[in-house]
């Protein structure tokens, strides 16, 4: 179904395909997966002594892309304490290292990624049959 939007700069109508309900509940069932993942890497690293990692995912949750030494600066903690939380990280297969860089190295929270990227999915509408 499309909808008409407000009329475009040049006077003519904006059509979208499912309009702006179906954009909103797409961004919402997204929110609900990342939530979704999100309680389960904190459960999953609930058994851990040190609470940094379970930090760690909340600014990964900011950002799927890290660095150890922006980790430690945002966390306030040295950096060899960071890496240490993404070792647990990475150990518990919540992020994964980019490339091979000797330095800066960046991690990625890969599946948080691959919410965030996956094309636009308006759930369909049932039809009411008539009888």
């Amino acid at each position: 179904m499309t909808h008409q939007s407000p009329r475009s700069p040049h006077g003519r109508w904006v059509r979208r395909p499912g309009g702006y309900r179906g954009q909103a509940e797409d961004a919402l069932r997204r929110i609900q997966r990342i939530d979704d993942l999100l309680s389960r890497w904190r459960t999953q690293l609930s058994r851990t002594p040190s609470r940094l990692p379970e930090k760690g995912i909340e600014l990964f949750a900011e950002n799927p892309f890290w660095t150890v030494n922006r980790l430690a600066e945002r966390l306030d903690v040295a950096f060899t304490t960071a890496q240490r939380a993404v070792d647990r990280l990475e150990s518990a297969g919540i992020v994964a290292l980019v490339g091979e860089a000797k330095r800066n190295r960046v991690y990625c929270a890969g599946e948080l990624l691959a919410i965030l990227e996956e094309s636009p999915k308006p759930e369909r509408r049932r039809t009411r049959r008539k009888g």
